[in-house]
């Protein structure tokens, strides 16, 4: 049933000539053949893309990806253009316990991740350090760091 209204598509917020300037700032001073090396295209394609703006989606992830650059800044030129930078900002103006909670995250995953490791010697919690085979074990610290040296002998020998 028509309505007289056809509907419009919304349009994108990408601009072809916003992205290309986005893409050549990235670029910079590096030729196309970087570019299509970090993206798996030939060169004259990396070169199109840049300078046109048009990409499809799987090149853009790997820009992003070979650049550190965030997404969103290429894509719509919002934030920072680096995924450091992005970081550093939500650093500086997150909470204490927002902090907390994500260096709590943090350590929960670091704490899977060393769970699933497998090392020689590594067991419960304990390491067993064995010297290199051929070589000397080093000396045991004494008082202030020093080694423990045995007394000398009255008589100088």
């Amino acid at each position: 049933m028509a309505t007289g209204k056809e509907a419009t598509p919304e349009r994108s917020p990408i601009s072809p000539k916003a992205l290309s300037q986005r893409l050549e700032q990235l670029r910079g001073e590096r030729p196309y053949v970087y570019i299509a090396e970090m993206t798996g295209v030939s060169t004259e394609s990396a070169r199109r893309h840049v300078q046109f703006g048009n990409p499809h989606p799987e090149f853009l992830a790997r820009v992003c990806l070979g650049t550190n650059c965030s997404p969103e800044w290429l894509l719509l030129g919002r934030g920072p253009a680096l995924r450091d930078e992005a970081v550093a900002e939500v650093l500086e103006n997150a909470s204490l316990s927002q902090l907390g909670r994500a260096i709590g995250a943090a350590l929960e995953r670091l704490d899977r991740a060393i769970a699933r490791v497998s090392l020689p010697g590594f067991t419960s919690g304990t390491v067993e350090l064995k010297p290199t085979q051929g070589q000397p074990r080093p000396p045991e610290k004494g008082r202030e760091g020093q080694p423990d040296v045995p007394p000398r002998k009255r008589d100088g020998t």
